[in-house]
């Protein structure tokens, strides 16, 4: 009952129609104030909520006021504190978005995909189409990139094994293509995608490593193509590269 009223949520409806059980809350039903993914119980009945429909409802509760429900909301505000990265990034993207007027996203890696878990827009009335909770295939995506140049060996290579979908003419399909291209985001310290994933739409990436160095996730800039001034390039790398090094460094 509670995860399919989770799920409902994501598709729009209001806090308003929780159902009464959920509302109650206590003692029999509460949902921990955890990281995502959330575990939600019933009297003695668990079920986890997966990662994407854990964010997706992460963020849409963060944003509802006035509701009933106030455990529901501080879940929500739990999950995005939980996600410590995110918070650091936010002021980072701000200016980021404020000195190159497009979009900036920050994502993470999730089951073989890359999943934005932050988007912050620009004043544009044209602008990127991104939202917290979607997916997008890592290996034709600046940020995917940059996560699985992250990934070991082990846990990169079932991946090249299976088909790459092609999504335009400049999609890397090729395994060995792919691995060389990975490399060279390892050697450089950042990802691009050239209409990649989506015809007209470019974008760069850098990473964001904790305090051993693992990469945790992915801080990203996309452009339109008819808006991308190729001088710029390198200067809007060293940016994004900056705040991501600044981000990492309070990690």
């Amino acid at each position: 009952m509670v995860l399919i009223w989770a799920e409902s949520l994501l598709l729009g409806e209001q806090i308003t129609n929780v159902p009464d059980r959920v509302k109650a809350a206590n003692p029999e039903t509460y949902i921990t104030p955890a990281t995502p993914p959330f575990l939600v119980q019933h009297g003695t009945k668990d079920t986890v909520i997966p990662l994407q429909c854990s964010i997706n409802l992460a963020a849409r509760l963060a944003r509802v006021a006035g509701s009933g429900g106030v455990q529901l909301v501080e879940l929500g505000l739990s999950a995005l504190r939980g996600l410590d990265f995110r918070r650091t990034a936010f002021p980072y993207m701000q200016q980021l978005v404020e000195r190159f007027r497009e979009v900036c996203t920050l994502a993470i890696f999730d089951r073989g995909q890359m999943l934005y878990v932050e988007v912050v827009y620009s004043e544009r009335s044209l602008t990127i189409a991104a939202r917290v909770g979607r997916h997008l295939p890592a290996h034709c995506t600046a940020s995917g990139k940059v996560l699985l140049a992250s990934l070991p060996p082990d846990t990169i290579e079932p991946m090249l094994a299976a088909p790459l979908a092609s999504y335009t003419e400049k999609t890397i399909t090729s395994p060995d293509r792919l691995r060389e291209e990975l490399e060279q985001v390892r050697r450089r310290g950042y990802a691009v995608a050239d209409e990649e994933f989506e015809v007209g739409i470019w974008a760069i990436s850098a990473p964001i490593r904790d305090l051993d160095g693992k990469v945790i996730a992915a801080m990203s800039i996309p452009f339109p193509t008819n808006r991308l001034e190729e001088e710029r390039i390198p200067e809007i790398a060293q940016a994004l590269m900056e705040a991501a090094n600044a981000v990492s460094a309070r990690e």
